[in-house]
């Protein structure tokens, strides 16, 4: 199953429990697809920087803005799904490859979002000359 499913409210529980006939009706019911588990990236040391946390409601985005210094010529980005401080501890799920960094240095821009159908976008793009890369990867 590509998310968890959950059914919100202590009222539809009440209800169904002591078995009102007006709110016995599964159809009002709130259904929500959530994120399993959670998507994130490893910052420069190896750490796991979560973006989207399990249990978010789908659909879901999150952007950061990360740093990178002056010569750097590209960046990787790594995309994991798990809950491991360590980032390698995770599932990788998808890496991307930004070239053509500014030389001054400055910052790019990491995306993720993740439709109601599961499927995650993950954007990375250099403030200073406006490139960027992507991958999309189903969450499972």
């Amino acid at each position: 199953m590509i998310a968890s499913r959950y059914i919100s409210g202590f009222a539809l529980a009440a209800a169904l429990l002591l078995e009102d006939e007006d709110t016995n009706d599964l159809d009002e019911a709130f259904v929500a697809e959530t994120l399993p588990e959670s998507l994130g990236i490893s910052d420069g040391e190896g750490r796991y920087v979560r973006l989207l946390r399990a249990g978010a409601p789908l659909a879901a985005k999150r952007t950061r803005k990360f740093p990178y210094p002056t010569g750097q010529a590209d960046v990787q980005v790594t995309l994991y799904a798990g809950e491991a401080a360590v980032a390698a501890e995770n599932r990788a799920l998808a890496h991307v490859r930004l070239t053509g960094l500014a030389p001054a240095g400055g910052e790019v821009e990491v995306a993720l979002s993740v439709s109601a159908q599961g499927e995650a976008t993950l954007s990375v793009q250099d403030k200073a000359t406006k490139t960027a890369v992507r991958a999309v990867v189903p969450v499972a």
